[in-house]
């Protein structure tokens, strides 16, 4: 049934109401219930008759007023104003907050956005301080190192990266233009018109670069090269040395080359190999390389292990231990396997017809040409013997000085036209004299001339039948 009161009825038992009660304001002791919300002096959510707070007011918006300690499980949604004490125990989400005094945090500290703080006087432990102007790092005492808000750093340490950048351009306490320890130093040196890289150990310069590209190992004196020679070597004591080495235990293996390009083609070098002594390793040879227009460089040239100089063909002395020059053309067949040895000057010319001669062809002919118009002359023992003169006639040196043959060593025939017999300058045995006398053949006869009396004599001849 409905209760309808006019005026206030105070209720000792216990109230019962299956409907809907309905009043400006209900009241049980000193807790109000009306059409603004509740005000309740104390609520007790444990059991027993102990409070824990000294009042709370719940608006009907859904807001509500605590004087005392709220404890929940969990908290929701964003809160505003003042927040005061101590926070224990789970996480607080949400986006931003003001704390006005100390906060402790004994786990550790993520931040998934950015940190922002200002005015934190010191972190004592890792001896960090931060300030508007930038972060400094040291001591209570001193300030080690300051990264300023523009970016950049000062310190009294010492810096160690992996890679540094920038231009250094303001970096004091040090010579920009070299690296230094001790006496020993790699510099750039600019003059505006003689601009260098020089290379110095214990004191002394060892290596330039100059302004013309130019290199020089050892100590540098002057520009003492022509203009295309950029690498140079020069030392007072030995001149200037290249040294290279190939501590291989393999025989045939080349030790040192050096090759020449025209563009990209290899074209003429040198390669030095080792010999076959790999115990000691103190033999080798040399070889030299040319390229054929249209072919592969190939070896021209070998000076072996016996200092035998080989031109196309590794040198086969005539006896063991001959210093040879060998001269060898390896075609097997045509006009081109000839070998030869020209020698010319300045005075017969170097065209293929001047000069001497000394050549084997494909016909196994062996020619000695002198082709100027001289002698080609044949000596012994420091003296000339026997020429042949430029008009193709064989004559001794001296008259009357040398023979051909001997009397155990005979020429088996003389072919000869006329014989000219003269024993100028000397005598015969028989009457002491000396006579110019020509034998001539004829038809039928053979005839004796004295060149000195002109007379004419036919010998007698006697046919044999």
């Amino acid at each position: 049934m409905a209760l309808t009161k006019v005026t206030e009825r105070i209720i000792s038992d216990n109230l019962s109401i299956s409907g809907i009660a309905t009043a400006s304001n209900f009241k049980t002791g000193t807790t109000n219930v009306h059409n603004v919300g509740v005000e309740v002096a104390g609520i007790n959510v444990l059991g027993g008759d102990t409070p824990i707070g000294t009042g709370s007011t719940i608006w009907k918006d859904g807001g509500a007023l605590f004087s005392g300690i709220v404890t929940a499980t969990s908290f929701v949604g964003d809160i505003a104003g003042n927040v005061t004490g101590n926070i224990s125990g789970g996480t607080v989400a949400g986006s931003t907050g003001t704390f006005s005094s100390d906060v402790t945090i004994s786990g550790d500290l993520g931040v998934a956005g950015t940190l922002t703080y200002e005015d934190v006087a010191r972190v004592d432990a890792i001896g960090l301080s931060t300030y508007r102007e930038g972060l400094h790092i040291g001591p209570l005492a001193g300030i080690a190192l300051t990264a300023y808000k523009d970016g950049s750093i000062r310190t009294t340490g010492v810096i160690t990266a992996t890679t540094y950048y920038g231009s250094g351009a303001n970096l004091t306490g040090i010579d920009a233009t070299q690296i230094v320890t001790g006496n020993t130093s790699v510099q750039t040196v600019d003059t505006g018109s003689n601009g260098h890289v020089k290379v110095t150990t214990e004191g002394s310069e060892r290596l330039r670069i100059t302004s013309n590209g130019k290199v020089y190992i050892g100590p540098y004196q002057a520009d003492f090269s022509d203009a295309g020679t950029f690498l140079n070597l020069s030392n007072d004591s030995y001149g200037g040395r290249i040294g290279f080495r190939n501590n291989t235990g393999n025989a045939g293996v080349a030790l040192m080359e050096q090759f020449a390009y025209w563009g990209n083609n290899k074209i003429a070098g040198i390669i030095a190999t080792a010999g076959t002594d790999t115990s000691n390793k103190d033999d080798g040879y040399l070889t030299f390389y040319t390229r054929l227009s249209g072919s592969a460089v190939a070896e021209r040239l070998r000076i072996d292990t016996n200092g035998d100089l080989g031109v196309g063909i590794a040198a086969v002395p005539q006896d063991s231990g001959a210093k040879t020059l060998h001269i060898h053309h390896p075609d097997t067949s045509g006009s081109s396997a000839r070998a030869a040895l020209r020698l010319t000057t300045g005075i017969s010319g170097s065209a293929s017809s001047n000069g001497a001669f000394l050549g084997i062809d494909y016909s196994n002919y062996l020619y000695l040409y002198n082709h100027e118009n001289g002698f080609l002359r044949f000596g012994t023992n420091d003296t000339n013997r026997w020429n042949i003169t430029n008009d193709g006639h064989f004559r001794p040196e001296a008259d009357n000085s040398y023979d051909i043959g001997a009397s155990n060593q005979r020429a088996r025939n003389i072919y000869t036209a006329d014989l000219q017999l003269s024993n100028e300058g000397s005598s015969n045995d028989v009457d002491g004299t000396w006579g110019n006398y020509t034998i001539q053949e004829g038809e039928n006869d053979l005839f004796l001339i004295n060149n000195r009396s002109g007379k004419k004599y036919k010998f007698k001849l006697e046919e044999l039948i």
